[in-house]
């Protein structure tokens, strides 16, 4: 999907919204009014599918954010209901009409339904579970929604209503990479919370507003099951049916961006017909991790396009890369911006990926240490006391900032959590993982949203009532999700070794220490007899560059950083407490990369937007 805007207004404001809203030229644009609401949609993918709907009886209107998934028969028996409009908002039209109360427990996946009832004057917006669509909420009494925060700043400009710069949310997103929910750039605008069912109905000349949540996690009151065996099993199935439901035939050619680790490969293997799977895997040069991938593909019978990256990639599409993903999240997330056009020409039904499989079924929401053998960190992970920091990097600020963004953090995670005892781990989870749309590297993600099919695999609801009941001991390193894996890929899957290890996909514990500790004693033996390549530059064995080396050598970067204004030396050191240019790009590359890419990026977003 592209985008969608919900507002008190006319015709011509949604016409303005979808212009706003329309990030690529394979947008198209639908715009309607219900009663007062005038509505926006912009989508990327077949209307016939994923279009709007509506039933000329009652005049309710349903539209539709992201993507929610269906079996086969329910897509057929679809196809029989008296509604106009896509297929997927008239199945959520007919439940709508029949079973309201019920409506939210049976969306499955990553989509936010939007439904207007004229007769009633009622609006109705259900979130998705994990929080992974974003929608956008102003601040006034009557409902003003939009899925981007910038372009719904600007359409109300247009009315006449300034945002605020919000200097706070900035100065947290240099200190920590992100900004905690509900925060944006704005003070005017907040992002709707996961999980919810929100309500406005007009009431006379005043609309009433209430939120109900529909889903939590139930691990937040159930005990978590501790059986590796039964939920490895759980998930495998999970896994499988999720990938189905997002392969069929009727959606059109199934796509995944390929890595050679153990989560895109799911796809590939899983899909209802792996030969009409493609596999796209991006690279800077050709190395382990693209060589892995066509093994993947060409062990499940589908096709493997490699989609090779320039020198400058990211600091060439950095600005517009900025533009699609609103800027709160880092540059050196937006790893497909440059790709859109070619893989938009494949005529893809359905892009999906592997996102966030770390972060629900690997530990990467928990306080962890490396665990040690000899002194050396191994690739395993025990569980360690609660700190702000986890596997972001964090940064400093001035001190004034530093405090006021640490108040925030506080007040989301509360102290009974931090002085927790181990139940409290899988409730910090879930704070720092929904909603999925704030966390940390979700800007690649977010231009995936807004520019191309993608749909999310593992909001799958399948899939979250295997996570729900998993304990954190089962997540910690990844070992039940391996083994789900390697289940599903079956024995030509999992011969292929995950490279982010090494090891065989489904490898326990044990294996992993054996087979790292293998590799150890291989480079000292390369090393002893001088046989051991060195890659130079910024590429590495892995997906991504090496970001010290890219940003220090970059031109397009020299060029983006460089010549700064008097306002923006005065922003940037009241943040920092010290003038962020008085480093040259090499010594920021070399001090914190993570962190010059955050103030670049932060940068171009405050000129885009002409706040400096």
């Amino acid at each position: 999907m592209s985008g969608l805007y919900i507002s008190v207004g006319s015709i011509e404001e949604a016409r303005r919204a979808a212009s706003a809203l329309s990030f690529v030229p394979t947008a198209r644009q639908i715009t309607m009014t219900a009663g007062p609401l005038a509505i926006a949609v912009t989508r990327v993918d077949a209307l016939e599918l994923w279009g709007p709907a509506r039933d000329p009886q009652t005049g309710v209107q349903v539209a539709l954010g992201g993507r929610i998934a269906f079996d086969e028969r329910e897509w057929a028996a679809g196809e029989k209901l008296p509604y106009e409009g896509g297929l997927a908002c008239r199945i959520v039209l007919d439940r709508f009409l029949r079973h309201q109360g019920s409506l939210a427990e049976s969306l499955n996946g990553a989509g936010v339904i939007v439904i207007v009832d004229p007769g009633k004057n009622d609006l109705h917006v259900f979130t998705d579970r994990l929080g992974m669509v974003p929608m956008f909420e102003w601040d006034a009494a009557e409902p003003i929604l939009c899925s981007h925060p910038d372009a719904l700043a600007t359409l109300m400009a247009g009315r006449g209503k300034s945002a605020e710069f919000d200097p706070l949310t900035a100065a947290e997103f240099l200190g920590t990479g992100s900004a905690v929910q509900p925060f944006t750039y704005y003070r005017q605008i907040r992002m709707l919370e996961p999980a919810s069912h929100y309500q406005w109905e007009l009431d006379g000349a005043n609309w009433k507003r209430r939120r109900t949540t529909h889903w939590q996690p139930a691990y937040l009151t159930e005990e978590p099951s501790r059986d590796a065996d039964q939920m490895t099993g759980r998930l495998a199935d999970a896994l499988h049916r999720a990938v189905r439901r997002r392969t069929l035939t009727r959606l059109g050619r199934p796509a995944v961006l390929l890595s050679g680790g153990a989560d895109s490969r799911t796809v590939a293997f899983g899909a209802e017909d792996p030969t009409q799977v493609v596999c796209f895997t991006l690279f800077d040069e050709p190395n382990e991790e693209l060589k892995t991938a066509h093994r993947i593909a060409v062990a499940a019978g589908a096709q493997h396009v490699p989609l090779q990256r320039d020198t400058d990639y990211y600091a060439r599409n950095a600005e517009e890369s900025v533009r699609i993903s609103g800027g709160m999240w880092s540059l050196v997330d937006t790893h497909y911006t440059g790709m859109i056009p070619q893989l938009s020409a494949q005529g893809i039904g359905s892009l999906l990926t592997g996102c966030y499989a770390d972060y629900m079924f690997k530990g990467l929401m928990f306080n962890r240490q490396f665990r040690l053998l000899f002194g050396r960190a191994l690739p395993l992970y025990d569980f360690a006391p609660f700190d702000f920091s986890f596997y972001i990097q964090k940064a400093p600020l001035r001190a004034a900032w530093q405090e006021r963004v640490r108040e925030r953090q506080c007040h989301r995670f509360p102290q009974a959590l931090r002085n927790g005892d181990d139940g409290a781990r899988l409730a910090i989870e879930d704070l720092r993982l929904r909603p999925l749309a704030r966390e940390a590297d979700v800007a690649g993600r977010s231009i995936l949203l807004r520019t191309l099919p993608w749909d999310h695999l593992l909001s799958d609801t399948d899939i979250l009532r295997v996570y729900e009941r998993m304990s954190a001991e089962l997540k910690l390193n990844g070992i039940v999700f391996g083994r789900a894996v390697a289940e599903l890929c079956g024995p030509a899957g999992r011969a292929i070794p995950n490279n982010n290890y090494r090891t065989p996909v489904g490898a326990s514990e044990t294996e992993r220490a054996l087979w790292f500790l293998a590799a150890v004693l291989k480079r000292k033996v390369r090393r002893a007899l001088g046989t051991e390549r060195k890659r130079g530059g910024a590429v590495t064995t892995g997906s991504w560059p090496e970001w010290s080396y890219y940003l220090a050598h970059s031109p397009a970067v020299t060029q983006l950083w460089s010549e700064p204004k008097s306002s923006e030396r005065e922003l940037f050191t009241d943040w920092l407490g010290q003038d962020p240019w008085s480093l040259s790009q090499h010594d920021w590359a070399r001090q914190d990369a993570l962190q010059f890419a955050r103030l670049l990026t932060l940068r171009i977003w405050l000129r885009e937007r002409r706040i400096s």
